[in-house]
């Protein structure tokens, strides 16, 4: 885990959270505050860190429990924390392609006008 990255995220998390969505931010802070080198050195320990969390900014999300205004933020911060947990999953090869999954993917060019 990277010690700025968690400093960053847990400011990031304080400027938007209100009732139970504060959870999130103290979770960080217990991170941050945490001397342990097996959580500070484990990819799993992270895992389950933005796992927890995903889950925190989701029911965040569904009842409208943070900053009404910070909503975009928010929306953001639900995309970082499934990009993290889905991105890890993806590299442990815990994710796989189904059979009529596509090879390739359009660019967005495509979609736009010329």
């Amino acid at each position: 885990m990277d010690r700025n990255s968690l400093e960053h995220l847990a400011d990031r998390l304080k400027a938007v959270v209100r009732g139970d969505f504060c959870e999130a931010e103290v979770l960080v802070r217990k991170v941050l505050d945490s001397r342990s080198s097996t959580l500070w050195r484990s990819e799993i320990a992270e895992h389950s860190l933005y796992i927890s969390l995903w889950d925190y900014v989701t029911r965040a999300l569904d009842n409208e429990d943070y900053l009404l205004a910070k909503k975009e933020e928010v929306r953001a911060l639900e995309t970082e924390m499934a990009g993290h947990v889905l991105g890890y999953r993806l590299h442990m090869g815990w994710l796989c392609r189904s059979e009529s999954s596509p090879n390739s993917f359009p660019v967005i060019h495509e979609f736009l006008p010329s």
